[in-house]
C-alpha cells in the first residue's frame, strides 16, 4: 500500500512562541507529517523568522495574509488547505498542540473505517506556555492546571471531504466561535461520520480571544459581526452570525474562497 501522503495545517495570529511550540511537536511526532503548512493571518510577521529557528525535519510552507481582515480563521483555513498537497489533512488551531502518537492513531482510524469522514482527539490537559517550551512533551501532563473539554475544531479529515464541504464558510470571518458552531453543523447536515481516538490535545493556560464586552443589543448585533466601540469580534449571541449558521445552504461572499491577498514561501 503507497504512504499516504500528511498535511499539518495551522492558524496563528500573534500567539507566535504557542505556534512554534506548535510546529515543533509536529515534528517530533511518531508520525511525521510530509508537510505543515503556517499561515499568519496578518499578525506581526516575526512569526517566520522565529520558525526559521527551529530544527527544520520537514517541509514548511509559511504563508502572510496581506489583508488586515478580523478573525479571518476562516480564509486561513481555506488558504493552508489550498497549499496543501496531502492524501489527509489536519486541520488545528495553534492552541491545540498534539501530543506524539495523535497523528499515527488518527490515520490508523482512517484507514481502519473507510467510512469515517473525519476525526478528532480526546481532552486537553490545560498548561502554561512557558512549561511547553521548557519541557519535553513528555512531561506536560504534569504540569496542568487542568483539563479542558475535547475541541472539535482540530481535526484529521480526508481531503476530498474537506473540498466536498467547501471549506469553511469565509462569510463567518470576523465571527469569533461562529466558525466552529457552522463547521460542525455542516458535517451533521451532511451526513458525515465523526469520531474520537483516545489520544489527545495540549492547549495554554489563558490563551483565550478578546471579545466584544460592550453589552450590544440583539439589533446592534445583526448589522456587523464587529463592535464599532472596542473594535473587538461578537462571541457567538451575533443574531446575523446565528441566522447565517442556520442556514442549510453553504454561502461564500461573493468573491469565492480566498478573497484576499497573500504570499507563501517555502522555509
Amino acid at each position: 500500500m503507497t504512504k499516504p501522503k500528511i498535511s499539518v495545517l495551522i492558524t496563528s495570529y500573534n500567539r507566535h512562541d504557542l505556534t512554534k511550540v506548535h510546529v515543533r511537536e509536529c515534528m517530533n511526532s511518531t508520525l511525521m507529517p510530509d508537510e505543515i503548512i503556517v499561515v499568519n493571518d496578518h499578525g506581526d510577521p516575526c512569526l517566520k523568522d522565529m520558525l526559521k529557528e527551529l530544527d527544520i525535519k520537514t517541509k514548511i510552507i509559511y504563508a502572510y495574509i496581506l489583508d488586515d481582515i478580523p478573525w479571518n480563521y476562516t480564509g486561513a483555513r481555506n488558504l493552508a488547505a489550498c497549499l496543501s498537497t496531502g492524501d489527509y489533512l489536519i486541520s488545528e488551531d495553534n492552541d491545540n498542540i498534539p501530543n506524539n502518537n495523535l497523528y499515527a492513531l488518527m490515520l490508523k482510524h482512517l484507514q481502519e473505517h473507510p467510512e469515517t469522514a473525519l476525526v478528532l482527539g480526546w481532552g486537553r490537559p490545560v498548561i502554561e506556555v512557558k512549561d511547553m517550551i521548557k519541557y519535553p512533551i513528555s512531561e506536560w501532563e504534569k504540569y496542568a492546571k487542568r483539563k479542558a473539554p475535547p475541541h472539535n475544531d482540530s481535526f484529521m479529515i480526508r481531503r476530498e471531504i474537506y473540498w466536498k464541504m467547501k471549506g469553511y464558510d469565509e462569510k463567518f470571518a470576523g465571527a469569533y466561535a461562529w466558525v466552529c458552531t457552522d463547521w460542525n453543523r455542516r458535517l451533521v447536515r451532511g451526513g458525515f461520520n465523526v469520531h474520537r481516538v483516545k489520544a489527545q490535545y495540549f492547549t495554554a493556560v489563558g490563551d483565550g480571544t478578546v471579545v466584544c464586552e460592550c453589552g450590544k443589543s440583539k439589533k446592534e448585533r445583526a448589522k456587523t459581526v464587529i463592535c464599532p466601540d472596542c473594535n473587538f469580534a461578537y462571541k457567538r449571541m451575533s443574531y446575523r452570525n446565528y441566522e447565517l449558521s442556520r442556514r442549510k445552504t453553504h454561502v461564500q461572499p461573493s468573491g469565492g474562497i480566498l478573497n484576499f491577498t497573500y504570499e507563501f514561501e517555502e522555509l
